[in-house]
């Protein structure tokens, strides 16, 4: 994270410059001190889970930075354009482990008007 954000060598550095809309592209604090940085996100949940930025448009900032599987880092790329009812939806999905519990969780998180101005097929 660190090298990829700060350093031009980095394959990615470019890419990072370029997506962060505002503010920093990393937290000054993560670099200096990683306890801040274990402050911030905690322990690493399961062996296969990363750092995620939650609004790519951000940097890996306070706020901004989570523990996320595959799934759900698959789900929250920028090159993935949704409507704010489809995020929701997207959201509820990645919590559910069954389709049971995502028809459940659309039922009582979704209201009528978001639940209606999904296009689903």
């Amino acid at each position: 994270m660190v090298y990829r954000t700060t350093n031009p060598k980095s394959p990615s550095f470019e890419r990072y410059d370029k997506v962060i809309e505002y503010g920093e592209k990393i937290e000054p604090d993560f670099i200096t001190d990683p306890w801040a940085f274990f402050e911030e996100i905690g322990e690493k949940p399961f062996p296969d889970y990363s750092i995620d930025r939650i609004d790519n448009s951000r940097g890996y900032v306070r706020g901004n930075i989570r523990w996320a599987d595959a799934k759900t880092q698959y789900f929250n790329r920028n090159i993935i354009k949704r409507t704010e009812a489809e995020t929701q939806l997207i959201d509820l999905a990645t919590k559910a482990s069954s389709k049971e519990e995502l028809l459940s969780l659309l039922e009582t998180q979704l209201d009528d008007t978001t639940f209606h101005s999904l296009s689903l097929p």
